[in-house]
């Protein structure tokens, strides 16, 4: 039997997917259990990683980021389980992302690592400008 960080009980390890676990979670730790909006964010952002990846980009962050602690396939594994059938609602894959020791520090890393990087390469301030200037309304 392990300690669990989210429920704050004793379990085997990577038993997360049981209703009391789950009950548990949300009662102590509410904190770790994600909104809607931040646990669609999470698996939205995947995509992201997957069009970087596809697009065989290269940035030194994000490379380092990427390459961390296995977030990255713990973050497709996450993903997967929601936007895939499951039998089982309680996935240990839901869990294991949100586990997994500083992953919401990763993930802010990540996202502004992104942000800095398409900030760089892609002419997104002069695309809000010209979209903003009066010339834009006459289109």
């Amino acid at each position: 039997m392990d300690h669990c960080r989210l429920c704050e009980g004793s379990h085997a390890p990577g038993n997360h997917n049981s209703r009391r676990h789950a009950a548990a979670v949300g009662r102590r730790r509410p904190e770790m259990v994600p909104s809607a909006d931040h646990g669609r964010f999470l698996r939205l952002f995947y995509v992201v990683i997957e069009g970087y990846r596809e697009l065989r980009l290269k940035d030194e962050a994000i490379d380092a980021l990427l390459g961390a602690n296995n977030y990255e396939a713990r973050l497709r594994r996450f993903r997967n389980a929601v936007f895939h059938y499951q039998e089982d609602p309680f996935d240990k894959r839901l869990i294991e992302f949100l586990d997994a020791e500083d992953s919401e520090h990763w993930g802010k890393a990540l996202y502004e690592a992104f942000e800095k990087f398409f900030e760089k390469v892609l002419p997104i301030r002069q695309i809000v400008e010209r979209l903003r200037s009066p010339e834009a309304d006459k289109a």
